[in-house]
């Protein structure tokens, strides 16, 4: 079985992968987890031959594989492909109150001066934290309604 989680950034997928890795290394885990929460196999060779192969081996061949590719959201023209992609069994996207969202993204950037609320609103929607392309794969494809899980922390 493979599973991915998705979910933009300042939504817990770095927490929730922690506590996942930490029960790894007591052997509590019947998933192969990658040892870096962002491995970036998608950025770099997501659609050519040799992805699946090479994703796999960062799992270690794996039948039962645990990811976390947060930075999916910020693929733009790739993203609809790969959760669209019969590889991945379920897809837990991760979710957060877009409120809560922008005061995240805007706390952990307010050591600039020049960075306002209205510019973390403004960032947040156009940099890949918006779930509306998500919807529209919904849209295109009513299917994946059986793949896709929601997640959230609130």
């Amino acid at each position: 079985m493979k599973l991915l989680f998705i979910g933009p950034a300042r939504t817990g997928t770095t927490y929730l992968w922690s506590l996942l890795f930490n029960s790894r290394k007591n052997n509590k885990l019947a998933f192969t987890l990658s040892s870096k929460k962002e491995h970036y196999y998608f950025e770099k060779c997501y659609g050519r031959d040799e992805f699946y192969d090479s994703y796999l081996s960062e799992f270690n061949d794996s039948e039962n594989i645990l990811d976390f590719s947060p930075t999916i959201f910020h693929l733009k023209d790739i993203r609809q492909d790969i959760i669209i992609d019969d590889y991945f069994d379920t897809i837990f996207v991760i979710v957060r109150d877009p409120l809560d969202l922008w005061r995240s993204s805007y706390k952990y950037s307010s050591n600039d001066p020049s960075y306002s609320f209205a510019e973390a609103i403004r960032k947040t929607l156009s940099d890949g934290y918006s779930y509306s392309w998500l919807v529209e794969a919904l849209n295109k494809n009513p299917l994946l309604i059986n793949k896709i899980e929601l997640i959230s922390f609130s």
